[in-house]
């Protein structure tokens, strides 16, 4: 008998600085709360972002957005939740996390499932900008949305 083997490693599929949410897919059951987190992966010298992100209004609610650990100190946050089109929009130029460097959880978004079945998508959508601590705009060369699946 042999003692088994393990190899610890990481994948990383995203090179560059992008934005994804987390989970990729979850499954949900109708009526249920749940959450979506939006992060940012390699991005160099942040200095400020505008997230424009959107769900099906038919068949999810979006509760609340609160900051993540890249904006818990950011000084000027705004958040904006429009139930009747879907879309959420998160604008921060906080001093706070001027600079940063790295990848991090810029929010987390609440929501709920409505009693419709199916699949959905939750979309970071190209208007999203990042800039950097000059207020130059850093290029976002992957955005990778959020698949959720309500069932019964």
């Amino acid at each position: 008998e042999e003692t088994p083997k393990t190899i610890a490693f990481i994948v990383n599929a995203m090179t560059g600085t992008s934005l994804r949410m987390y989970p990729l897919y979850q499954q949900v059951s109708a009526g249920e709360n749940f959450d979506m987190y939006i992060y940012i992966e390699d991005v160099v010298d942040l200095g400020g972002l505008e997230l424009h992100v959107s769900h099906p209004p038919s068949t999810i609610t979006a509760n609340s957005i609160t900051s993540g650990t890249i904006l818990s100190n950011s000084s000027i946050f705004f958040d904006t939740i429009n139930p009747t089109d879907g879309t959420i929009e998160l604008i921060s130029t906080g001093a706070d996390f001027s600079g940063f460097t790295g990848s991090g959880m810029i929010a987390k978004i609440s929501l709920t499932a409505g009693n419709s079945t199916g699949q959905n998508t939750m979309q970071i959508h190209d208007t999203s900008i990042l800039k950097n601590s000059g207020n130059v705009q850093i290029d976002i060369l992957d955005r990778v949305h959020g698949l959720i699946e309500v069932v019964e």
